[in-house]
């Protein structure tokens, strides 16, 4: 409904009518037509003061005084602000940008490898159109399997558990995602092979040396088990290419592990009697009478 007295116009314009507006600021636009808008209804003027809302005030929000309006972007996003004067209309489409400097790339190494329990370190570098004030942000996806932390130009990853995580690099409005692997420290070793079958009969009380012929990497030790002590033990040997498996008076069966490095094998110990046996004795007396 028109007010008294006031004029209806044709089309409502203004001078921008796509603003784009960084986060946190603001932008002034003018009512160019009608020209001579009033700010108060008291005002002299042909023309009812100019009415402006926004279809989403998080994003933006408007304000107009006589001919002018006056913008503030809130957040990054897009929404409509539409100024009126006496029923006719004007939408103003709001472009709200980050207000992060322009960053165009980012360079790392997006795969790293790291030991568990141990620490590296890897560089970063990225081009952007204003890097002043730039803070470079890190978090990892799973600290607890590798916890990241960045300090100038460098990126420090810390081993917490074996596994894998994603871990992101943000610069200003550009992020890039870091696959970072934490694994063990043993080393691939050659299938386990010995100098004997992987099924062994010992006697009872008995000692067996048994020779790893596979290698051995360096660094890396024999190690071995039993999975019943009280039949058969086991322990490697003193130049570390071998283990010296014992048995016990116990009979029975039994499996020794031994592990070289990542390679596993297992062998299966058989405790036998060793009593000696003797399937007949035959026995012939002859008695004589001594005189």
């Amino acid at each position: 409904m028109v007010a008294p007295n006031k004029k209806t116009p044709t089309a409502v314009e203004v001078s921008d009518k796509n603003p784009q507006i960084k986060e946190g600021e603001t932008k002034v636009i003018t009512i160019t037509n009608p020209s001579d808008l009033p700010i108060t209804d008291s005002d002299t003027s042909d023309y009812s003061p100019a009415q402006i809302s926004s279809a989403n005030p998080s994003i933006a929000m408007a304000t107009v005084s006589g001919n002018t309006i006056t913008i503030a972007a809130l957040k990054v996003g897009s929404t409509k602000i539409t100024v009126s004067v006496e029923g006719v209309s004007c939408d103003i489409n709001v472009d709200v940008l980050s207000s992060a400097p322009n960053v165009t790339s980012i360079t790392t190494n997006q795969k790293v490898e790291v030991i568990k329990g141990q620490t590296i370190s890897d560089t970063f570098s990225f081009v952007a159109e204003n890097n002043n004030d730039l803070v470079p942000q890190i978090d990892s996806e799973d600290p607890n399997v590798s916890l990241a932390q960045v300090s100038g130009n460098k990126i420090t990853y810390v081993g917490n558990k074996i596994g894998t995580t994603v871990v992101n690099l943000t610069i200003g409005n550009k992020s890039v995602a870091i696959d970072v692997t934490v694994k063990t420290d043993v080393p691939d070793a050659q299938p386990i092979k010995l100098d004997c079958a992987n099924s062994i009969q010992m006697a009872q009380s008995d000692l067996k040396r048994i020779k790893i012929t596979s290698k051995v990497p360096p660094g890396q030790f024999v190690k071995v088990s039993s999975a019943d002590d009280s039949i058969a033990f086991a322990s490697p040997n003193n130049t570390n290419d071998g283990i010296i498996v014992g048995s016990t008076p116990k009979l029975g069966t039994t499996q020794i592990t031994i592990i070289v490095a990542n390679q596993t094998k297992v062998i299966t110990v058989t405790v036998v009697d060793n009593t000696p046996k003797v399937d007949d004795i035959t026995l012939s007396k002859n008695v004589s009478n001594l005189e």
